[in-house]
């Protein structure tokens, strides 16, 4: 749509990965050109002139569930290590017919963020992981042929469906994880004289972890939060590991998993006095984690 800015892709949206079909997402937006607005010779010093500098590509946002065919998952679990991933694709919207309609393609992206929706063993709802990716270039196109769907009977995860364990810790009593984001910086250069700069991937950072419990199952958790904070026995060797486990809605049959890698105690935040009545007390430990590795099964 020259000489405006692309409307974002909507629902029916099907995403490709080198040329693997990967099924359809739930929402999808961004890949949208910019120019950077700059200041050029030949304006005055009361109205100064202004140009485009470099062009540059923002970043795609998709929502997927856990029933994407495996690219997905191995771009995000290598994107996860110190690797250089780049994936070149495409999302593909579709009418009610599934016939395709437009396409967006992009070329050399890297994902910077992933973010898990907060875990709740009280929630109903479907769960999605966020991806968001930066681009070296996209390009929008019409796009023919019907789209067969690769995905769309998906194994529904919900929120609840989670399970977590730590070395050591009584976890059978955990109710909630709050949401969480691995993101990887991009830093951007210059190449050469080219008005477009490229790419390249910077520091991964992993977050940590805000888990509520049942007070009468915390005792674990204070007896390390003592040791480890208050005694000052913090060094490597008392970090401890665990697992996410992330399950359909059997609560038994495993999508995938989370592992979870030098973790820390650093803060309990216990109920405040006067809540009364009957209601579960709960407290809220907050955990450090060095590194994550995600495994989702096929």
């Amino acid at each position: 749509m020259p000489g405006g800015r692309r409307e974002p892709v909507s629902s029916n949206v099907f995403l490709t990965l080198d040329g693997v079909k990967c099924g359809p997402v739930r929402r999808a937006d961004g890949g949208f050109v910019r120019g950077e607005v700059v200041t050029v010779a030949g304006g005055s010093d009361v109205i100064p002139k202004k140009g485009i500098g470099s062009v540059q590509y923002e970043p795609f946002v998709v929502d997927v569930g856990l029933a994407m065919e495996p690219p997905v998952y191995d771009w995000v679990a290598e994107s996860w290590k110190a690797d250089l991933i780049r994936k070149t694709g495409s999302l593909v919207t579709a009418d009610y017919k599934l016939e395709a309609k437009q396409e967006r393609e992009f070329l050399n992206a890297l994902l910077t963020e992933t973010t898990f929706p907060v875990l709740d063993a009280s929630a109903k709802d479907p769960g999605f992981l966020t991806l968001k990716f930066e681009p070296e270039l996209t390009k929008d196109k019409s796009a023919a042929g019907k789209q067969n769907g690769v995905g769309a009977k998906t194994k529904q995860w919900l929120r609840s469906g989670f399970r977590l364990q730590i070395d050591g810790l009584d976890c059978t009593k955990v109710s909630k994880i709050e949401s969480f984001s691995v993101k990887r910086a991009v830093v951007v250069e210059a190449i050469g004289d080219l008005p477009k700069p490229g790419l390249q991937p910077g520091r991964l950072e992993f977050p940590n972890l805000q888990i509520t419990l049942s007070e009468v199952s915390a005792k674990t958790w204070f007896d390390w939060l003592e040791d480890f904070v208050i005694k000052g026995n913090s060094d490597q060797s008392n970090e401890r590991s665990g697992t996410i486990q992330l399950l359909a809605a059997d609560a038994k049959t495993e999508l995938g998993r989370i592992k979870l890698f030098g973790l820390g105690i650093f803060r309990i935040a216990t109920p405040t006095a006067g809540g009364g009545g009957d209601k579960v007390k709960r407290v809220t430990a907050e955990l450090y984690c060095e590194r994550m590795e995600l495994v989702v099964k096929p």
